[in-house]
């Protein structure tokens, strides 16, 4: 009797447990925030706020062409990169606190998303990714803009 009420109970508080766990995530896609290129580009050209900017895309890419000031970790590489320190004495820079405006783009908006959520979830929560990507905020493009 007392071992189908304790599995009874280990039920319900597991079933909790996901549920919550699952309504957390729900809330971080409300928290993403993203930037468009023309604010990005505002931002900076004013420099008047210290941001880190990422480049998700691939190491060709990104010395192919990228954005002014970026640091590439490519999206796979984010998460051992991301507060090694080692990686950003290299790139003569301070890692980014968990309370840094963390702005970051791939390609596209996807790759942006998912970076940020995965930044989220490891704790930085001031992460906010480029709308439509690299490809969206080319130089190439900005009469399309």
């Amino acid at each position: 009797m007392a071992k189908k009420i304790f599995l009874k109970t280990s039920i319900v508080l597991l079933s909790c447990f996901l549920f919550a766990c699952s309504k957390q995530e729900n809330n971080q896609n409300v928290q993403l925030k993203q930037i468009s290129s023309k604010e990005l580009k505002e931002k900076i050209a004013k420099q008047e706020e210290e941001f880190t900017l990422i480049d998700l895309r691939s190491t060709e890419k990104f010395h192919k062409e990228k954005i002014e000031g970026a640091v590439n970790i490519p999206i796979d590489s984010l998460k051992s990169k991301i507060s090694n320190e080692e990686f950003w004495q290299n790139e003569y820079m301070y890692p980014p606190e968990d309370t840094s405006l963390i702005i970051i783009y791939g390609a596209n908006s996807q790759t942006g998303i998912r970076a940020a959520k995965t930044l989220m979830n490891l704790g930085f929560n001031n992460v906010v990714y480029l709308k439509g990507g690299y490809d969206n905020y080319n130089i190439k493009r900005d009469k399309l803009l």
